[in-house]
């Protein structure tokens, strides 16, 4: 069903190509106002409807400049969809320093910037919604981990919602408000005693298979 966002402002971080590219287009197909950035603005022809600016989200002082810009412009941004990341290939010994503090700094403190910047208007809205891309590696989803806890605290966890995509096609949703509805908490419970299960079985039935049918007694 089309027009679910319509006249809706979304901000959408690295909308060049991948993930933060059909999130943009998926957006403007349902009628939100999407103001698609990105390092390389290049990237960003073909996204027609959408308002294409360019945005290093390593710098506070763009991030910051681009709010006033489009508060201006376009109006107070309703949507945060934060999809900038860089994934370092190779092992811990291929990565050095400056690439740990280049990944941690585009993958989880840009997250840091961007929300500081727009949620506090949502917040005095009493609306709005922020969506989180995952980062691979530990040090990437414990940070980000953090980002949607903190802002739960306080008056926040009334204000605004927030969505952590954990990759395709699975996601997760972490709610800022004071507590989950008893009914979603017993289908989760369900889900995961499910999900148990099946484990378990597969687990017996492959220990099963590499031992010519026979049950392991030890």
């Amino acid at each position: 069903m089309a027009g679910r966002l319509k006249r809706k402002i979304a901000l959408v971080t690295a909308a060049g190509q991948g993930i933060g590219r059909a999130i943009a287009e998926a957006f403007l197909a349902e009628g939100a106002k999407v103001v698609a950035t990105d390092l390389d603005p290049a990237k960003l022809k073909g996204l027609r409807g959408a308002e294409r600016q360019k945005l290093d989200v390593r710098s506070t002082e763009a991030v910051e400049a681009l709010a006033k810009d489009i508060g201006r412009s376009v109006g107070p941004i309703e949507v945060l969809v934060n999809c900038a990341g860089f994934v370092h290939h190779g092992s811990v010994l291929d990565c050095s320093e400056q690439d740990w503090d280049f990944s941690f700094d585009l993958n989880v403190k840009s997250m840091h910037r961007t929300i500081r910047t727009f949620l506090p208007a949502m917040l005095k809205r009493k609306k709005g919604a922020i969506v989180n891309s995952q980062i691979d590696g530990a040090a990437g989803r414990r940070g980000t981990t953090r980002l949607r806890r903190s802002p739960a605290d306080g008056s926040a966890r009334h204000a605004a919602g927030s969505r952590h995509a954990g990759g395709v096609p699975g996601v997760r949703r972490i709610g800022l408000h004071h507590r989950a509805h008893p009914s979603g908490r017993r289908r989760l419970r369900a889900v995961k005693r499910s999900g148990n299960r099946s484990r378990k079985s597969e687990v017996r039935s492959q220990d099963s298979q590499s031992r010519g049918g026979q049950r392991c007694k030890c």
